[in-house]
């Protein structure tokens, strides 16, 4: 459990790294971080960390395809989180 808390954490900090840097980018008219990439830090466990960076600083809200592929992440996620925590307690509290 352990290693997947740390997993996360790196994965949460990577997310909001990728994401700033993207946002510098598009001000400065150099290079961006692709929407792939942000995605699979999104599935990677960085999804509800991105959708907060959406907002703070004002990147990607507009754009209404990255925002619904965002959601349907967050969704799979809360499944994924209800579920590992439903057999994490069902097989410890036995």
């Amino acid at each position: 459990m352990k290693i997947v808390l740390l997993f996360l954490i790196i994965i949460n900090i990577l997310t909001i790294l990728a994401f700033i840097i993207d946002k510098k980018n598009a001000i400065q008219g150099r290079r961006r971080v692709s929407e792939f990439t942000l995605h699979v830090f999104a599935l990677l466990g960085g999804v509800y960390m991105m959708m907060l960076m959406m907002f703070i600083i004002h990147h990607k809200t507009k754009k209404f395809s990255f925002y619904i592929i965002t959601l349907v992440i967050a969704v799979i996620w809360l499944f994924v989180i209800y579920h590992g925590l439903n057999y994490y307690l069902t097989d410890y509290v036995e």
